[in-house]
C-alpha cells in the first residue's frame, strides 16, 4: 500500500489541525468553567 500512504505534509497538516480544534475546545470549555466559579475571562 506504499501509494496509498500519506505524504509528511499532509500528516502535518492533519496533526496541526488536530492540536488546533482541541485547544480551541480546552479554551471554550475552560472559560466556561471559570465562568461557573464567577471568574469573567471574555468579558460580558
Amino acid at each position: 500500500m506504499c501509494e496509498l500512504k500519506n505524504s509528511r505534509i499532509y500528516n502535518l497538516l492533519g496533526w496541526g489541525t488536530f492540536a488546533m480544534i482541541t485547544l480551541a475546545v480546552v479554551v471554550l470549555l475552560g472559560g466556561q468553567l471559570l465562568d461557573l466559579m464567577g471568574v469573567q475571562l471574555f468579558g460580558g
